[in-house]
């Protein structure tokens, strides 16, 4: 229900329901990850996410209107291995449009559209670095209703797949993103001063997995993720 440029990737509503006819934000989430096994009986070595989470927004609010540019990177991690010694890394990064409309003093309606490249850079030992770098485009929809002392959203992001297969080399990169649904609520205890607020997130099984497979046909070397649904909350307060 946040009504600044988080639109790009939370809920692409709120802008236009800001007090603000022009904001600018940008943010860093750095997480580092350690582990000793991959899953793999060939392959040990330690995972690094240098950045998990990147956005920059800007936003300009005309009226009930407001249109927003984007930048976003949701997705970054690196896995290096001593033995065999090699370099992988997957990259999702995101550019896109935002337009929110306001129906209404306390409903608001938004869209995202975003193109996005997923980066597969592949460095095995004595080996020359491969990159492969498929894109896709799709839409996020969200809404908000709010009155002075709570609010509800809504926002919509589809099943993502991103596919590139390279026949020279027999270099195949496939990689799924899941279908997520974000409801958010809150609630002024005292209005104005004290605010409640909870994140119903909800993410669908995802049809295919996010995988790395080699350059070399007869050593094939899979990284897969799949999961079942998931439902799960997020809880805040805020002083203001």
């Amino acid at each position: 229900i946040s009504t600044d440029s988080n639109a790009f990737y939370f809920n692409p509503a709120g802008p236009t329901l800001s007090e603000l006819d022009l904001q600018f934000e940008a943010s860093a989430n750095q997480l580092t990850n350690n582990e000793l096994s991959l899953g793999q009986t060939n392959f040990s070595g330690s995972e690094y996410v240098p950045k998990q989470f990147d956005l920059v927004g800007i936003h300009y609010k005309k009226g009930r209107f407001s249109f927003g540019l984007g930048y976003l990177v949701p997705y970054w991690v690196e896995v290096s291995s001593t033995f065999p010694p090699s370099l992988k890394s997957l990259k999702i990064q995101e550019t896109g449009v935002n337009v929110s409309y306001a129906l209404s003093d306390s409903f608001a309606i938004g869209v995202n559209g975003k193109y996005s490249q997923a980066t597969q850079i592949q460095q095995p030992a004595a080996s020359a670095k491969v990159e492969i770098s498929p894109t896709i485009t799709y839409w996020q929809w969200g809404l908000i209703y709010t009155k002075k002392r709570w609010a509800i959203g809504y926002s919509f992001s589809p099943e993502l797949l991103w596919q590139r297969t390279i026949s020279t080399n027999t270099l195949i990169l496939d990689v799924a993103a899941p279908e997520k649904q974000f409801v958010g609520l809150s609630y002024f205890i005292k209005p104005d001063k004290i605010r409640l607020s909870a994140d119903i997130i909800s993410i669908k099984k995802i049809q295919n997995s996010v995988a790395f497979e080699t350059y070399n046909t007869s050593n094939f070397n899979n990284d897969s993720i799949k999961s079942e649904d998931i439902t799960f909350p997020k809880l805040g307060v805020e002083f203001l």
